[in-house]
C-alpha cells in the first residue's frame, strides 16, 4: 500500500503513554530534601513547560531555583538519576485511551514520527521495549529542538509544512508547531491552558485524521 503524503507526529509523555506524573514524581524524588516551597515550584515549573527537556528543566532548578553554580558533568549526572528514577515506570506506563489502536491503524496509510523531550537514546530503548518501534518510520528525541525536529522532517521527506499534523499536550508542543507552521492537535489535561482556537481532543478513541 502506498502511503498518503501527510504525516503523523507525536509527542510521547501525555500523548502515546500516562507518563506525566511518572516524571513530575522524579523531579519530586530527585529534589525530595528541598523544603516544601521549593518542590511546589519545581512542580509548577515542570507542568508549565512540559516537553522540553530534562536537561533544561534540571539546569533551571538547580541555578534559578537553587542558586547553585553547575557544569555539564553535574548536568549529565542528575539527568542519569532522573533516567534512573523514570525508564522502566515508562516502559510499563498504559497508553493513553485508544492511541496504540490509533497508531498501529494509521501506520498502513500515513508516515508517523515521534517528536519528544526525552532523550534521543532513552525514547528508543522504551519504544523498542513496548514494541512499538516498528510502527514509525523516525523517533527523534533531545538534544534537538521540537520545531527544529518539525522542520527536518519536512525538509527529509519533502512535504509542505502543512504535511504534518503534529500531536502534543503542551504549550511547548503548541509553539514548536506554531513555530514550524504545522498544523497541530492538542490532547486536553489539567495542566495545559492552550489558546482558544486550538483543536483539541479528550483522548484517540474514536477519532480519524479524516475527521481534520
Amino acid at each position: 500500500m502506498t502511503k498518503q503524503k501527510q504525516i503523523l507526529v507525536y509527542d510521547f509523555d501525555g500523548v502515546i503513554c500516562k507518563s506525566v506524573d511518572i516524571k513530575t514524581d522524579a523531579f519530586l524524588e530527585l529534589y525530595k530534601d528541598c523544603d516544601e516551597s521549593i518542590k511546589s515550584r519545581i512542580v509548577k515549573y515542570h507542568h508549565k513547560h512540559g516537553g522540553i527537556s530534562r536537561f533544561k528543566k534540571i539546569q533551571y532548578i538547580e541555578v534559578d531555583l537553587l542558586g547553585n553554580k553547575i557544569d555539564e558533568r553535574y548536568l549529565e549526572k542528575m539527568g542519569k538519576k532522573f533516567s534512573k528514577i523514570v525508564k522502566t515506570k515508562v516502559i510499563n506506563a498504559d497508553y493513553v485511551e485508544g492511541v496504540l489502536n490509533f497508531i498501529q491503524l494509521n501506520s498502513k496509510k500515513y508516515r508517523q514520527f515521534i517528536c519528544t523531550g526525552t532523550p534521543h537514546e532513552e525514547i528508543m530503548e522504551i519504544v523498542t521495549k513496548k514494541n512499538i518501534l516498528k510502527l514509525f518510520e523516525g523517533i527523534y528525541g533531545s538534544p534537538q529542538k521540537k520545531a527544529d525536529i518539525l522542520n527536518e522532517i519536512i525538509s527529509k521527506n519533502e512535504v509542505n509544512s502543512d504535511d504534518i499534523i503534529f500531536f502534543g499536550d503542551a504549550i511547548t508542543d503548541y509553539d514548536a508547531a506554531k513555530e514550524s507552521c504545522v498544523r497541530f492537535i492538542g490532547i486536553k489535561n489539567e495542566k495545559t491552558n492552550f489558546p482558544e482556537s486550538t483543536k483539541l481532543i479528550n483522548n484517540f478513541l474514536n477519532f480519524k485524521v479524516t475527521d481534520l
